[in-house]
């Protein structure tokens, strides 16, 4: 498949000559359009696709794909991601590229999410059997091994005694070794974990496959992983893949959600950006220290138990907020997440509608730092009414920075506003 590279919220012109059948209808998938993905907009020689607010592989046809990246220089998208806790689909059941990465935030999703359906792919073909050598005490049988022998037991006068060495045909080998040492690590990271919660099940049943297999420590396992490839047959490519996540796996390498040109393929997910830096911003709010009327909280507004009639008069109307910040006085700050390059007038009448539906006094739109704005931090827009009225704020985010400093100011500037 040809892959061709694009942003976010962007088009790109495609020829037609790539999207064409033999049959002269037009080959794009279906669901792309019936998903909201993409949008289509045909000329005489091309055919423009407008791509939403989303990130990852895109396949258009079996002939060409999308890379999507994000516009904004977003330096740790996987924290981003995973704090959100939205859930990461693959839709397409399509695979692509990953780069290794380091973080102390360490979560490899797409690694235990493949190497876990690999792992169970390859047990369901039959774990790999070779003949090892065992060695046992005893009287003498198979092939003794004299040297040993001697030291151990003739040279101490005990002639009915041998160090004998024999072949087994079996399943405890090193490359299941390092199966199962890897299954046990990506097990114990799956729990608990939302995005890998789906693991579990196909985890657990493997390493009861393969229960009879020896467990290695970890030194020596690292150890011998250099020959680990070696000893498998190159007819098992299952194999060879699931060996190559499991060293990994062992090594605690992470991936970049980031697209890349090359590195290890592995399950690709279709990322919503509105929805994660979303998720994102009330993950970091969602706890703040005390003002002094009990605990604060951020609420999603978006769920239903937290919802206010837009109108006193007419309850069919609700409003839904992306952020509700309260304590037990009740709501303070009303606040919307917007994953979008500049603010519109319409945003700020959205928000400003909403803090007067709650009867809040402040209200603030969170958006990402643009590179090329010279705005940062907490931003006020002014006082909308008479005397209390409702005070206006944006904030803009630095998602290219340490994130835990953007984090913190996120932070700092919603206490200043309670």
């Amino acid at each position: 498949m040809r892959i061709l590279k694009a942003q976010e919220r962007s088009s790109i012109a495609i020829p037609l000559s790539d999207l064409i059948g033999e049959d002269g209808q037009l080959n794009l998938r279906a669901d792309l359009i019936g998903r909201g993905l993409v949008e289509v907009k045909q000329s005489k020689f091309d055919l423009r696709l407008q791509i939403n607010g989303l990130v990852g592989r895109l396949p258009l046809n079996s002939r060409v794909g999308l890379d999507i990246g994000p516009k904004f220089p977003v330096s740790n998208l996987n924290r981003m991601v995973y704090a959100s806790n939205e859930q990461l689909e693959n839709p397409f059941g399509t695979e692509r590229p990953y780069e290794d990465a380091v973080s102390e935030d360490y979560l490899p999703v797409p690694l235990v999410r493949t190497f876990a359906a690999i792992l169970k792919s390859l047990i369901t073909r039959g774990l790999l059997k070779r003949y090892q050598r065992q060695q046992s005490d005893g009287p003498p049988k198979s092939r003794v091994d004299f040297n040993k022998t001697q030291q151990k037991y003739w040279s101490k006068l005990k002639p009915t005694m041998a160090v004998v060495e024999y072949y087994e045909f079996g399943h405890d080998n090193l490359p299941n070794q390092c199966l199962r040492f890897a299954a046990e690590k990506a097990l114990a990271i799956s729990k608990g974990n939302p995005h890998l919660s789906g693991c579990i099940g196909d985890l657990a049943a493997s390493l009861r496959q393969l229960s009879r297999v020896s467990q290695r420590d970890a030194y020596t396992l690292r150890r011998d992983l250099m020959a680990v490839q070696q000893v498998v047959p190159a007819w098992r490519s299952d194999y060879h893949r699931g060996l190559q996540q499991a060293i990994k796996i062992i090594g605690a390498v992470d991936v970049s959600l980031n697209t890349a040109q090359k590195g290890l393929a592995l399950e690709s997910f279709i990322i919503s950006l509105d929805d994660v830096f979303e998720g994102y911003v009330r993950s970091v709010l969602a706890e703040l220290p005390d003002f002094g009327f009990g605990r604060v909280a951020t609420l999603d507004g978006n769920k239903k138990r937290h919802q206010l009639p837009f109108f006193v008069d007419n309850k069919k109307y609700k409003i839904k907020p992306d952020l509700i910040v309260k304590d037990g006085r009740g709501a303070l700050i009303i606040g919307d997440a917007k994953y979008k390059k500049k603010p519109s007038e319409e945003d700020r009448y959205q928000i400003v509608s909403h803090a007067l539906a709650y009867g809040v006094k402040k209200a603030i739109l969170i958006y990402p730092k643009s590179p090329s704005s010279q705005q940062s931090g907490l931003v006020r827009l002014g006082k909308i009414g008479l005397e209390a009225g409702i005070e206006v704020f944006e904030f803009y985010y630095d998602l290219s920075s340490d994130m835990k400093m953007s984090e913190q100011q996120l932070r700092s500037a919603i206490q200043s506003l309670a």
